[in-house]
C-alpha cells in the first residue's frame, strides 16, 4: 500500500488521504483501511456504498487485484475508559460530559458537553485528567483531550412522498431551532437527520443551506444528515435496518409531515414505540 500511495490520493483526494490510511486487501479482495476518527470512518463507510469502488478499480495501478469491498476500521473508544469516567472527570461532570469517540489516530479523546460551562470546566481540568488516566491506562495511547463540543439538538424528519408544503415545513423548521435555541443555548447545534428519500427531505437540506450561508457572520448552528438504506449490503432489509439505526441514535424529536389524515410514516411509528417525543403536521 506504499507504492499505490498516488493511487490512493488520486482518488480519494488529499484531505482524505491525510485522515484515512490504506492497510491492504485481504483474500476476499476487501480492501481494508483505517481512520483519524469515527467521523470520518462514518464518512468512508457512505463512499463504500456509492462509486468509490469503482472509481479505485478504474484508476488502480498495474498489477493491483480487482477491488470486491471495502472495510472500515476506526478507533473505537475502550470500554475501561468508558468505567473509569467518574474517576476520571469528578462526580459533578459525569453525567454533564460524554465520550464520543477517538480522533487523531486514536490519540486524543473526544467529548460532548450538555452546557457550556460544563465544556468550560473540562477543559480546565484537562491536565487532571490526563494524569489521571496515564496512572490507571499507561498503555491507552491517549495524550490529549480534543475541544468538548456542545451537546446537538437531534431532530429526525419524517416526511409523506405526497407532502408538497415546503413553505410550511420551513416555518416548522425555523420554530423548532427557536425553541432549541431557548431551551438549550444558541450555542448548540440543531441537527436534523432524514432518509433523502422524498422532496421534502431534500428540502430540509435546502433549508439548512440558506440559513447557514458561508458569507454570514453569525449563522444559524443547524446541520443536516443523510442515513440511506444501503440495498447493497442489507438488501430487502435495507430500510428496516436504517430506520431502526435512526430511531436507535435516541433524537430528542421526531417531526412528521404527511399529505393525508392518517397517514402511515414508519419512522413515526418507531418514534413513538421508543417514546421520543412526536410532533405532525398535514398540509
Amino acid at each position: 500500500m506504499a507504492q499505490a500511495e498516488s493511487w490512493w490520493k488520486a482518488t480519494v483526494g488529499s484531505t482524505l488521504a491525510r485522515n484515512v490510511e490504506p492497510l491492504g486487501i485481504d483474500q476476499q479482495g476487501r480492501l481494508h483501511f483505517r481512520c483519524a476518527s469515527a467521523a470520518y470512518g462514518t464518512h468512508m463507510q457512505l463512499l463504500a456504498g456509492g462509486r468509490l469502488l469503482k472509481k479505485l478499480n478504474d484508476s488502480r495501478p498495474t498489477g493491483a487485484p480487482v477491488l470486491q469491498g471495502i472495510v472500515v476500521r476506526v478507533h473505537k473508544v475502550p470500554d475501561a475508559i468508558k468505567e473509569l469516567w467518574p474517576h476520571l472527570v469528578g462526580a459533578d461532570l459525569t453525567d454533564e460530559v460524554r465520550i464520543t469517540q477517538l480522533q487523531d489516530w486514536g490519540r486524543a479523546l473526544a467529548t460532548e458537553a450538555a452546557t457550556a460551562q460544563a465544556r468550560d470546566e473540562l477543559a480546565l481540568r484537562a491536565p487532571q485528567i490526563l494524569a489521571r488516566l496515564k496512572d490507571a491506562l499507561p498503555d491507552c495511547g491517549i495524550t490529549s483531550l480534543s475541544p468538548s463540543t456542545l451537546r446537538s439538538v437531534s431532530v429526525l424528519v419524517a416526511t409523506s412522498p405526497d407532502f408538497t408544503d415546503l413553505q410550511g415545513l420551513e416555518q416548522v423548521l425555523m420554530d423548532t431551532w427557536h425553541d432549541a435555541t431557548q431551551v438549550a443555548g444558541p450555542e448548540h447545534v440543531l441537527s436534523l437527520h432524514h432518509t433523502g428519500e422524498t422532496a421534502a427531505d431534500r428540502h430540509v437540506d435546502a433549508w439548512a443551506a440558506s440559513v447557514n450561508p458561508p458569507a454570514l457572520s453569525a449563522p444559524m448552528l443547524v446541520h443536516t444528515f443523510v442515513r440511506k438504506a444501503d440495498m447493497n449490503r442489507h438488501g430487502s432489509d435495507s430500510f428496516r435496518l436504517r430506520d431502526e439505526a435512526l430511531i436507535a441514535q435516541q433524537p430528542d424529536l421526531c417531526l412528521v409531515f404527511t399529505a393525508h389524515p392518517d397517514e402511515p410514516i414508519r419512522l413515526a411509528g418507531l418514534a413513538r414505540d421508543k417514546n421520543i417525543p412526536v410532533r405532525s403536521y398535514m398540509q
